[in-house]
């Protein structure tokens, strides 16, 4: 998004408000609020161009091109010209399109799908006859030979009978794993064999990779981190990008070490080691750069209440603007009173409902006093509603659905209806879709967001990486934003509806 770009070609180069003011004969609360994403760009204005030509002046150092080029995701050589660098910049400054949007799209789906019919399209038993490696060391060359080293090390581990931890870490280029679709299906096949053993994972992803990438990866996998038991972690600084590693490792047994210059891997050595004290030292290598990272998700299932508790608490008390699209009407705009009755209603003591449920409304309105909130709410059907079907946010202490009656929704959008006309920050925009999505997604800007599946198996994605958390901030405003309406004819929507159920 523009005001993101701007903000971050501001910071990155010092320039204050008031003298890019001066370069492009703005005031300076004007280019405050373009930063903040309060004003629209302007495609074809003067002001970009006289931007873009502040910015340039500004890129002397080679550190501060590396990290726009970056950003940009270009090779540096295209920012070296002096001449060229405005035209650029502007160019880059004035693109909207939807970087990153499909594949949160695709993301979401997959979070959204229902997991136990989806599969990862490689379910057929493969031969890994073979595969087993006998030497205590063995050479293995090119992207071929990459291939044979990580088939023998997973064969290797389905051999050992104790479960044990699969550790993976590679920046090395990923043709390796993608191009060779027969590949993908032994590796897929091995890899739910090791899972399904007891075996877990810890993988350090490389998020400098093109965001694009890295969602798709994830979203390919979603099936296998649904099942909790894959730990994704990231290295939070700048790494040169030229040398290059691997590192595969089942702990304790066996590990396939590599490396590389660039994304040359034609003739790379990959090396696979049974030795137990070579295992060992690379076991402590890769765990010496793991505790320079941290998590990239945190994957809650829903037998870990506690941590659930611990996260959502956090979560909400998090003073920031946000944005959310909800499957339901959200638990935190229900009246504390109506909470209590629906809890007694479907059997349960309001005292054992999920504890971070109570005082849900108090935070959030701490929260609406000082930040912006915008939020996608999609509205059930009226004959649903009518009919006692329509799903509140409110569960049991089991985990057990609760729905509205018809009078209860009817008193839950009366509390919204006055949030909205109680607070200046709070927004909504209303949904109507027959099959809704089955997930929840929070994002509190620069604090982080949380997607949470609403439907069996129930899983929570706690993520944290600044880039992501950007990328679905883009994603609500790229897809919900356009929908919005003023605030007045939101109202008479929800007033509408209330009409229409009385």
């Amino acid at each position: 998004m523009f005001h993101m770009k701007l903000d971050m070609l501001m910071k990155l180069t010092g320039t204050k408000n008031s003298t890019l003011a001066m370069q492009t004969s703005l005031d300076a609360s004007h280019i405050s609020r373009l930063r903040r994403g309060e004003r629209r760009l302007v495609r074809d204005a003067d002001y970009v161009r006289a931007m873009a030509s502040c910015f340039s002046r500004q890129l002397g150092e080679d550190y501060r091109r590396r990290v726009v080029a970056e950003a940009m995701q270009m090779p540096v050589e295209l920012l070296e010209e002096q001449e060229d660098l405005a035209g650029v910049i502007h160019a880059w400054l004035i693109d909207d399109k939807d970087v990153g949007l499909e594949s949160i799209g695709h993301f979401l789906d997959g979070f959204s799908a229902d997991m136990g019919c989806q599969q990862l399209d490689f379910d057929g038993a493969v031969d890994i006859s073979g595969k087993l490696p006998t030497k205590e060391m063995e050479c293995y060359y090119g992207k071929q030979g990459k291939r044979d080293a990580v088939l023998a090390l997973l064969t290797q581990l389905l051999q050992i009978e104790m479960p044990t931890t699969l550790l993976l870490y590679s920046d090395e280029d990923m043709d390796w794993l993608t191009e060779d679709h027969q590949f993908m299906q032994q590796w897929a096949y091995l890899l739910k064999q090791v899972i399904s053993r007891g075996n877990k994972i810890r993988i350090i992803h490389t998020v400098t990779r093109n965001l694009d990438d890295m969602l798709q990866g994830l979203s390919k996998w979603m099936p296998l981190y649904m099942t909790g038991a894959i730990q994704p972690y990231y290295y939070p600084r700048k790494r040169d990008g030229l040398f290059k590693r691997t590192l595969f490792i089942a702990a304790g047994k066996v590990a396939m070490t590599a490396s590389s210059i660039g994304d040359t891997l034609d003739h790379s050595l990959n090396i696979l080691i049974r030795d137990s004290k070579a295992v060992a030292a690379l076991e402590a290598e890769f765990n010496g750069y793991l505790n320079l990272c941290k998590p990239l998700m945190r994957i809650i299932g829903e037998s870990q209440r506690q941590e659930r508790l611990h996260l959502w608490k956090g979560f909400s008390e998090a003073q920031a603007d946000q944005v959310m699209i909800t499957s339901r009407l959200p638990i935190y705009t229900m009246p504390e009173d109506l909470r209590m009755r629906m809890a007694e209603r479907s059997g349960t003591t309001y005292r054992n409902m999920h504890a971070y449920q109570a005082g849900a409304s108090r935070r959030f309105e701490q929260n609406l006093s000082q930040n912006r909130t915008w939020e996608m709410i999609r509205l059930p059907d009226v004959t649903s509603i009518r009919r006692g079907l329509a799903p509140s946010d409110l569960s049991k202490a089991d985990g057990g659905m609760v729905c509205y009656q018809s009078a209860e929704f009817v008193e839950h959008l009366d509390n919204i209806i006055h949030l909205l006309q109680e607070y200046d920050n709070y927004n909504i925009i209303t949904e109507k879709k027959r099959h809704p999505e089955e997930y929840n997604l929070f994002i509190k800007e620069q604090y982080g967001a949380i997607i949470e599946r609403i439907t069996n198996p129930q899983v929570l994605f706690q993520i944290s990486e600044s880039n992501m958390i950007a990328a679905f901030w883009d994603y609500f405003e790229l897809v919900a934003i356009p929908a919005a309406k003023e605030k007045y004819e939101t109202i008479e929507e929800l007033k509408g509806l209330i009409t229409e159920l009385q």
